[in-house]
């Protein structure tokens, strides 16, 4: 396992409606020479709106993202 230089950890609880927008900023952010070296970290405290479903599409396409 690679260590990274920088872990970005983020507590979630019902706001799909902002983390659309940040993940959109990440995207453009974590550029190819970088994801070998940043995790994104998102932790849901049991969302029942549309967190899960975005962050684990996320997940499925983002090689950095982990979602707990």
């Amino acid at each position: 396992m690679q260590n990274k230089l920088l872990s970005i950890c983020i507590p979630t609880y019902n706001r799909a409606w902002c983390l659309k927008e940040l993940i959109k900023e990440l995207k453009l952010q974590i550029t190819d020479d970088l994801k070998d070296n940043v995790e994104v970290i998102f932790s849901d405290n049991c969302s029942d709106d549309d967190t899960q479903e975005l962050l684990v599409e996320y997940e499925k396409s983002s090689s950095y993202v982990k979602y707990y």
